[in-house]
């Protein structure tokens, strides 16, 4: 399992006091368990998903890694 532990804030960094500490566990296994809080967290702590423009950005995010995975399956068959 990785953890993923996010900014703590930095009182010599002007602009951290925007940061927001953020905790998760990824258990391979379960991806979405971790995707869950992931969002949850954005969505209380910023307004990405108060328009649809957000939601379009995270799909085109996944669209991407999408197609960055499936072409790294296509170079190298052996490796997935």
């Amino acid at each position: 399992m990785a953890t993923l532990s996010t900014y703590e804030e930095d009182q010599q960094n002007p602009s951290s006091s925007s940061r927001k500490p953020f905790n998760a566990l990824l258990d391979p296994s379960n991806p979405l368990g971790f995707l869950e809080p992931v969002f949850d967290f954005v969505s209380r702590e910023t307004d990405l998903f108060k328009s649809d423009y957000g939601v379009g950005e995270v799909n085109a995010l996944v669209r991407k890694v999408k197609e960055k995975v499936y072409n790294a399956k296509e170079e190298s068959p052996q490796a997935y």
